[in-house]
């Protein structure tokens, strides 16, 4: 019988709840997944610790390496253009060449926001979420 595996999801769902303090046999019931397997994916995660530690770290200059070179290739590609050929695109072509040069550049600056604490929240989301859960205590006061 072959070596059973499982997704990257489900393994994080289980060193979650093991690290969340469950007991391994009850982590077993919970996902159907072997203590033998649930031990290995424990010892996985403490074996990346140095990684993911490295990345915390730096993620936000990693994240900033990949603008600059983002913006780097858009310029090599607009350098193989010449103003000719520009002009020549029909404004469908220019716009989804800049769509599609912006797309990446737009998810990279969003991530750097958010990994450097700079992102705005969504107020009417958090605001529902208080309005949901004092709704739902002032329920179970009654």
């Amino acid at each position: 019988m072959g070596k059973r595996t499982i997704s990257e999801d489900k393994k994080i769902v289980v060193k979650s709840l093991v690290d969340s303090g469950m007991p391994y046999r009850k982590v077993n019931e919970v996902t159907g997944v072997s203590l033998g397997l649930i031990t290995r994916i424990v010892k996985e995660f403490e074996a990346n610790k140095g990684l993911v530690e490295w990345y915390q770290r730096n993620k936000l200059e990693l994240l900033q390496k990949a603008q600059v070179e983002n913006l780097a290739l858009q310029q090599a590609i607009r350098d193989t253009l010449t103003e000719e050929e520009i002009r020549k695109l029909t404004p469908d072509q220019k716009a989804r060449w800049f769509a599609a040069l912006g797309v990446d550049h737009g998810i990279k600056f969003d991530k750097e926001r958010l990994q450097a604490d700079l992102s705005s929240e969504n107020v009417s989301i958090v605001v529902q979420h208080i309005r949901a859960l004092k709704k739902a205590e002032a329920e179970e006061d009654e």
